[in-house]
């Protein structure tokens, strides 16, 4: 089956996908780049270079003279770039819309979505104000093992990668840095979140959705992403990744259940029902399997994984994705089920000569 595929974007997981879809027969990429990235233009078929002005005037134009039959927008700056124009000219898309984004980037809204069901998340705290003696009360709850969420805005305080928004303890910032970590925090997004450091073994889940709630499992990674070097190293957001056949032996089909029925369902749900916006698109989870064998969730990305989790899955998958991403969009992903090779994905890291971090 041919079909015509628009990519929104530019960022290396686009690079991914073009490159898959392009493995495919009679698959049509087209690229719209909202910044130079020549590795992704070299992927796709053809390109187009989106400035703000021409997703203002053009853009609409363009993509009904092109008629896609699916367009997807991939990561966040992306999405809140195209995604009212999208919606504003009828597009149908896979991707997050400005509302579901708030999921993401605001950190404490999971609690809200789960909050019947507390057991999901780790112990977790949410501060307004600073308050010294408070502040120290909780660490100590948490025996000095936590993570500190930059709630909103990390931009605005702190250059380098967004994943430092996320922060552990003895690991990526020390004590007498918590302080004024929670105050740019509590300045920028109103709040930080203070939360209990667990221990188990971490993993990604990835899912797509569609608007009638029905979910297509792509698999589950672990990726790796904290260096211990002082957060000075070349390698911005990972270090590799790794997968057995799109999913990991610690994990069992109880726990994939689990995750299905607790955590993506609940979300989807919830997500699409407050913002009055059904959800279509691809979902990134954070989550851990306890030592006693529990389930945590840390975080739900309403949007495609980053390049490592992406190579990893997309390895793994033997069915068309241009038809499960046109199935996404068609509100049909109930009629098809995801095929995965036998086989191990192994991703790493390597950047060029050039890369500004040496």
């Amino acid at each position: 089956m041919s079909s015509k595929i628009a990519l929104f974007g530019n960022v290396n997981t686009e690079e991914i996908l073009a490159r898959k879809l392009r493995e495919e027969k009679g698959v049509h990429v087209s690229g719209y780049l909202l910044f130079p990235n020549q590795a992704f233009a070299d992927a796709c078929n053809s390109t187009t270079l989106i400035t703000p002005e021409y997703i203002r005037s053009e853009l609409v134009d363009n993509l009904r003279r092109e008629r896609h039959d699916v367009l997807h927008v991939g990561p966040t700056f992306a999405a809140l770039a195209v995604t009212e124009i999208l919606k504003s000219a009828g597009f149908p898309f896979v991707g997050p819309t400005r509302s579901h984004l708030e999921f993401e980037l605001d950190k404490t809204l999971i609690q809200k979505v789960f909050a019947e069901l507390s057991s999901i998340l780790p112990q977790r705290f949410t501060l307004h104000r600073y308050d010294e003696s408070e502040v120290r009360s909780i660490i100590g709850a948490l025996h000095g093992k936590y993570v500190a969420k930059f709630v909103k805005g990390y931009g605005e305080r702190y250059g380098g990668s967004e994943t430092g928004r996320v922060r552990f303890s003895g690991e990526t910032i020390e004590d007498d840095e918590l302080p004024i970590f929670i105050k740019n925090s509590i300045e920028v997004g109103g709040a930080v979140v203070i939360e209990e450091r667990v221990q188990g073994d971490e993993f990604s889940a990835n899912y797509l959705v569609d608007a009638k709630g029905n979910l297509c499992r792509l698999g589950e990674n672990i990726c790796f992403k904290r260096r211990n070097d002082g957060d000075t190293g070349p390698i911005c957001d990972g270090t590799g990744s790794i997968s057995f056949e799109n999913s990991l032996p610690f994990l069992t089909p109880k726990d994939i259940q689990f995750v299905e029925d607790r955590v993506v369902k609940p979300f989807h749900e919830y997500v699409s029902r407050v913002t009055g916006e059904p959800l279509v698109s691809m979902l990134n989870l954070d989550l851990m399997k306890r030592r006693d064998g529990s389930i945590v969730l840390f975080e739900v990305n309403c949007r495609e994984a980053g390049g490592h989790t992406m190579a990893n899955i997309l390895s793994g998958i033997e069915t068309p994705v241009s038809e499960l991403l046109l199935h996404a969009q068609r509100n049909e992903l109930n009629r098809i089920t995801p095929v995965f090779s036998k086989g191990v994905s192994i991703v790493v890291s390597a950047f060029p000569s050039y890369f500004p971090e040496g």
